[in-house]
């Protein structure tokens, strides 16, 4: 992978391309409740988007080249960074592996903290937060507060990840970054892009016309690519479910013997499809309710007329605890990565261990 190091800074001020396009993402995610689904072909939307996805692509190129070229300082933590994401609008799995990559590295004797962009919380924009297992995801975004409850290792949220990778490095000898691939402000040791098995790329198309944030030539720049899915080409992962977790008691069952066949099933992620699809290869009957990704529930929000169990995902659960009713439950997911993803993990630990 190419380094970008520089030594010296200049007065070009950051370019805020994203701030403009996230206000036209907004606006089709509005109209179209969810990841929009034109998203995956070629039609009359995608055409009359595209003038707007040609500039987009433009603008990256430029912001990319002023990096590549020194134009603009990356700042580079006292600490290895590896960036975890990937290069399409939406969720692609990525939180449960950056969970079995933590945990993996931890193991292994070397001391990580995961840095979070805050996505869905008030604090985003701010300073550099410390999460906890008991931090509100309202307020440091719901993945920061999901990885602190499953890892129990240092969790920073923060919009600026170059500010969030240096207070982690205080406490660290690793920074895992969890999405940011585009943040090329933050100085990066270690890529790897997760790409979506089953979706892959969509339309192929840049954002707003279709759901790529970078061209496909940028597979080619990372350390690794690998996918996730329920039977992801190798190097890859499955998310595993594991249980049901009742969200008032923390007590667990096993999908097989959850009684009720028959729920209501929440979802305020990127692809809630995915999540209800699978329920159904469980085995149960699926009333779907979709909501946009990084959904602010409220109590009203849970309230059905058929008096269901309610599951929901994990994310999604760490939001809704304080008012969630004595039968709501979440899908307890974990990342099960193959034979080959576990052996560049251990080629990254090999790494780590020699700049100790």
């Amino acid at each position: 992978m190419r380094r970008y190091r520089v030594s010296w800074k200049v007065t070009l001020p950051r370019l805020r391309h994203k701030d403009a396009i996230r206000l036209v993402v907004n606006v089709v995610l509005t109209v179209a409740h969810r990841t929009p689904r034109f998203w995956q072909s070629n039609n009359a939307i995608t055409a009359a988007l595209l003038p707007v996805a040609w500039l987009y692509r433009f603008i990256v190129f430029i912001r990319r080249r002023c990096y590549h070229s020194g134009l603009l300082a990356q700042h580079q933590a006292t600490v290895p960074v590896i960036v975890v994401g990937n290069i399409t609008a939406g969720g692609a799995g990525k939180t449960p592996l950056v969970i079995a990559l933590a945990n993996y590295l931890q193991t292994n004797g070397i001391t990580t903290g995961v840095l979070c962009g805050g996505y869905g919380g008030s604090a985003r924009g701010g300073a550099p937060v410390w999460v906890s297992a008991t931090s509100e995801a309202h307020v440091v975004g719901d993945e920061a507060v999901l990885i602190a409850r499953q890892t129990g290792l240092p969790v920073v949220s923060s919009k600026d990840r170059a500010a969030g990778a240096q207070l982690l490095a205080t406490r660290c000898d690793c920074v895992i970054c969890d999405d940011g691939l585009q943040h090329y402000r933050l100085y990066r040791d270690f890529e790897l892009l997760v790409i979506d098995a089953d979706r892959r790329f969509g339309n192929g198309l840049m954002l707003p016309a279709g759901p790529l944030r970078e061209p496909l030539s940028r597979q080619s720049t990372v350390d690794l690519v690998c996918y996730s899915g329920l039977n992801p080409p190798s190097p890859g992962y499955q998310l595993q479910a594991e249980a049901l977790v009742n969200l008032r008691n923390q007590s667990r069952t096993t999908l097989a013997s959850f009684g009720p066949r028959r729920i209501h099933a929440v979802a305020g992620i990127a692809y809630p499809d995915k999540f209800f699809h699978a329920l159904r290869l469980h085995g149960f009957d699926v009333i779907e309710h979709a909501l946009p990704d990084h959904y602010q529930f409220t109590g009203e929000s849970l309230h059905f007329d058929e008096d269901l169990p309610i599951v929901m995902t994990e994310k999604d659960a760490v939001k809704c605890a304080h008012f969630a009713s004595h039968n709501t439950w979440y899908l307890a997911v974990s990342a099960q990565p193959d034979k080959a993803l576990l052996y560049h993990f251990d080629l990254l630990v090999g790494r780590l261990c020699e700049r100790r």
